[in-house]
């Protein structure tokens, strides 16, 4: 199941994704975000994924993960300081030329 299934990444209020089924309920007014501390959990934990990749020198997985985790962050309001963080700590990340 690919991540954040279910969940409107495109047609959100405030960059939060929303879920469809919200959305069109009678009586809903306004679509409910997805929780920002389950944002913030899911983008930690796919930047952890990424680390462990890199640990085992697995290249193209850390850097899919490592993506995947900074895509979560940006969806964030106000998580710029974790956008930021996770890039600093991946652009810290050193790369043996041949994988690159």
């Amino acid at each position: 199941m690919p991540l954040l299934a279910g969940f409107d990444v495109q047609n959100r209020p405030g960059r939060t994704p929303t879920r469809p089924s919200d959305r069109d309920r009678s009586g809903y007014e306004q679509a409910k975000p997805y929780p920002t501390e389950e944002l913030e959990w899911l983008a930690t934990t796919a930047f952890n994924k990424a680390v462990d990749f890199y640990c085992a020198s697995q290249t193209v997985e850390c850097r899919r993960w490592a993506e995947k985790a900074l895509s979560i962050a940006e969806l964030i309001i106000d998580g710029e300081a974790l956008h930021e963080l996770l890039q600093t700590k991946f652009m810290g990340l050193t790369w043996d030329r041949s994988e690159t």
